[in-house]
């Protein structure tokens, strides 16, 4: 945990794929320094979708484990960083969402 989840409509998907492929790694990068997490425990997906038409045409849903020091202000600055991230490889602003989830109600089977 953190996990990232990149939903991406088809037609960004099908001109930005090289872009968005090769910024996971920068996009990895930040997720851990943010939450001080190691890389094991980060997840990221690309996932196709098709959305209104009003809606962004790329959101990115970070779900990360409630922690002391993963404040409200160090989840909007990672959401700040996140966002230029993607804006910088695909010229798109996307939405970002991040969810903090509490330890006790998380269950993970690997």
């Amino acid at each position: 945990m953190p996990n990232v989840k990149v939903h991406v409509t088809e037609t960004v998907l099908k001109d930005k794929r090289a872009a968005l492929v090769a910024m996971l790694p920068d996009l990895r990068e930040t997720i851990m320094a943010a939450f001080s997490a190691p890389q094991s425990v980060c997840h990221l997906t690309i996932l196709p979708c098709i959305g209104l038409e009003d809606q962004a045409d790329i959101l990115v849903d970070v779900h990360y484990l409630a922690m002391p020091d993963r404040t409200a202000e160090l989840a909007s600055a990672a959401g700040d960083t996140i966002r230029q991230l993607f804006i910088d490889a695909t010229g798109q602003r996307p939405d970002v969402r991040l969810v903090s989830l509490a330890a006790e109600d998380y269950v993970a089977l690997r």
